[in-house]
């Protein structure tokens, strides 16, 4: 499988036989082997799954939510047109509120975001420095 470059400048790698390749679920398990270590920080902050594509990566993280404990929390994003008259809104229908949530853009969160308590999440950037966010 070729990645980049390596130490040898090769840019290539190789998978060790013992690494599991049976599905997301036993990439899962051999990852975080125990389901009650998802919840320590400390642990998880020492494992990790890469991915090439986002599409993979919220596939993984919904898997991986669903075995931790507890009910799920549902939070959605709050979108509206800056236009006050829709009929002066040219765009309405590439703006349309409905499309805007099901695309997902890099460096934007999901419109529906799904939670745990005690979930590891990581922010990646400031929303608004001035606001402390």
């Amino acid at each position: 499988m070729r990645i980049g470059k390596d130490a040898d400048g090769s840019g290539t790698f190789r998978v060790p036989s013992e690494m599991p390749t049976d599905g997301e679920e036993d990439l899962i398990k051999f990852v975080f082997p125990d389901e009650s270590g998802l919840t320590n920080v400390e642990e998880v902050a020492d494992r990790l799954i890469l991915s090439a594509r986002r599409v993979d990566v919220r596939q993984l993280n919904r898997k991986i939510l669903n075995v931790l404990p507890g009910e799920e929390g549902v939070y959605l994003s709050a979108d509206k047109s800056l236009v006050d008259n829709p009929i002066l809104d040219v765009h309405a229908a590439i703006h349309d509120v409905v499309y805007l949530n099901e695309e997902n853009p890099s460096g934007f969160p999901p419109h529906r975001l799904v939670l745990k308590l005690n979930c590891l999440v990581i922010l990646l950037k400031n929303i608004d420095v001035r606001q402390g966010l």
